[in-house]
């Protein structure tokens, strides 16, 4: 007998618009989630110069708080977004990069507190979280920064708990371990130089920092507002 023939359609007909649905909805997916990408990428920018123009204006703690917020703008929806620009040859900030920016702000405001003769453990733990995030390549330099500026911030510490003298015995080991080119680390070596000399009626201290100050001056050539201040302040 002849075998009978099948009378389903072929399914071929049926995996066509199927194929099609699904092309259609991951289609819809990438182009919803590119979209939020963008959104964030939008944001995280807006964030960085807002940061960027509170650094202008000597602003640092509000700059801090912009960083940290480009920084809360990282997550999977960015990166994919990143990634998709990286495709087409548009280079976008990383996180580390934003953890430098939120490393040297903190460290501005660091130094705002010592040239107050205050310590800053606020402003250098945030340094020391944001620091370890830091690539290799940009790490060794900025770690040794946030090291002198943490036993700065002891030393500022000591000298409000009247600890003059050792004091000044911990300028001379921070002095040896922070970098050459660290002018904030001098400016506030000498503001505490001054302080503990008037402190302590001690004119040799006094003239430590009066030739420190003229070095930086008349030498190194800097021009700063804080070392005109530390001029006025030694002289008073």
């Amino acid at each position: 007998m002849p075998t009978p023939r099948s009378t389903r359609p072929p399914r071929t007909g049926v995996a066509w618009p199927l194929l099609l649905a699904v092309g259609v909805v991951v289609v819809g997916v990438v182009g919803f989630l590119g979209y939020l990408g963008w959104q964030s990428q939008e944001r995280l920018n807006g964030f960085l110069e807002e940061g960027r123009l509170h650094i202008q204006n000597e602003k640092p703690e509000l700059a801090a708080a912009a960083f940290q917020k480009a920084d809360a703008e990282f997550g999977g929806v960015l990166t994919l977004y990143q990634k998709l620009r990286g495709w087409t040859g548009v280079d976008s900030i990383n996180r580390g990069e934003v953890a430098e920016l939120i490393v040297s702000a903190a460290l501005l405001c660091a130094y705002d507190d010592f040239f107050m003769l205050k310590a800053s453990p606020r402003w250098v733990e945030l340094a020391e979280r944001q620091v370890t995030r830091l690539p290799l390549a940009n790490a060794a330099e900025l770690a040794q920064n946030v090291a002198t500026a943490r036993d700065l911030s002891v030393l500022c510490r000591q000298f409000a708990e009247g600890k003059h003298a050792e004091v000044m015995k911990g300028l001379l080991a921070v002095e040896k371990n922070a970098r050459a080119d660290d002018q904030d680390f001098f400016l506030a070596e000498i503001r505490l130089l001054i302080a503990c000399g008037k402190a302590m009626n001690e004119p040799a201290i006094l003239q430590q920092a009066r030739e420190l100050l003229f070095f930086l001056t008349y030498e190194v050539g800097l021009k700063s507002k804080r070392l005109d201040q530390l001029w006025t302040i030694l002289n008073r």
